[in-house]
């Protein structure tokens, strides 16, 4: 348990303890000590110099897709910042969902065979991907392997696992897009963007038509 605990500091994500059925009967004894207020977390520190290098990459990039994970979930402003001051279109992972409003304009959805035609495209298309928090199991299978990436995560052992990265940036999601977004040079809307924002619309408006279908067999979606 405790083993689990750890994993679940280090990496942002969820410590499931499973608790058999006979143990909220059973009296023990209350001397416990408390780990609460044991440590303060801390996350591994940036270094300066690949923040100006991931900076160079993106403002270089003519068609750059942030792919971001479960370790965005407690930086959702400094993930919309990103994406909208660098012109970005966001792909998440599925445990990376809400992250970023599905409302969003940049917002093209989740990666993979349940993922949505626009994300699956973004990645495909693009020549820069900009990894937040995210480890990806497919990235072999699912990402273009002679395209550029930068990679921020807090575990060290992810960062190249599935995609090689040009810029690898160990520290927190959190504070290394904050830098990044105080320190780089804003980009207006791009044709790619604005295509990618495009490529969204029509695939929902296309799944939203069979909602109003009511052909026999019928569809699921009008459920």
């Amino acid at each position: 348990m405790i083993t689990r605990f750890g994993q679940r500091y280090r990496e942002n994500g969820v410590a499931i303890v499973h608790v058999p059925v006979d143990v909220g009967y059973t009296e023990i004894d209350d001397n416990y000590i408390s780990s609460a207020n044991a440590f303060e977390k801390a996350y591994p520190q940036h270094r300066a110099v690949d923040i100006d290098k991931a900076i160079h990459l993106i403002q270089e990039a003519k068609r750059p897709v942030i792919f971001a994970g479960r370790g965005t979930h407690h930086a959702q402003d400094e993930l919309r910042e990103l994406s909208e001051k660098f012109a970005m279109p966001v792909v998440l992972t599925f445990l990376g969902k809400g992250a970023m409003p599905d409302a969003h304009p940049n917002m093209m959805g989740q990666l993979g065979r349940l993922g949505s035609k626009s994300s699956n495209e973004a990645i495909q298309d693009t020549d820069l991907i900009v990894m937040v928090g995210a480890e990806y199991p497919f990235g072999r299978e699912m990402f273009p392997q002679d395209i550029q990436s930068i990679q921020i995560n807090i575990d060290p052992k992810t960062i190249g696992k599935r995609l090689p990265a040009t810029v690898g940036i160990l520290g927190d999601s959190k504070a290394v897009m904050r830098e990044i977004i105080e320190k780089g040079q804003a980009i207006a809307p791009t044709q790619w963007l604005k295509a990618n924002q495009i490529n969204r619309k029509n695939w929902l408006d296309w799944i939203h038509h069979f909602e109003d279908d009511l052909s026999v067999p019928m569809r699921p979606n009008p459920l």
